[in-house]
């Protein structure tokens, strides 16, 4: 559902910036229709590749945190067996 939406609202607006760049220009807004359509579908791909760039970074930062904390933990098993050694000593 999220990547209907982001393809929607990519292509919608599209859509208002093509209306606008007719509207600045003064034009009939109702001109050229194919080129409506080819705002839309590229703003649509924009909003797919926003999605699916989100989606894959969560997904990285996701894995990362996983790392930091086995890392972490490692480290704290580290110094508790240094800890224990340097006591025995």
């Amino acid at each position: 559902m999220a990547v209907l939406t982001s393809i929607l609202g990519g292509s919608g607006f599209g859509l208002l910036v093509r209306l606008w760049q007719l509207g600045i220009q003064k034009r009939p807004l109702s001109q050229n229709l194919p080129a409506h359509i080819s705002y839309m579908a590229g703003f649509g791909f924009l909003g797919y590749w926003a999605d699916v760039w989100e989606v894959r970074s969560n997904y990285l930062i996701a894995q990362r945190k996983e790392t930091i904390r086995q890392n972490r933990v490692k480290e704290m098993e580290l110094q508790e067996r240094m800890l224990a050694a340097s006591q025995e000593a």
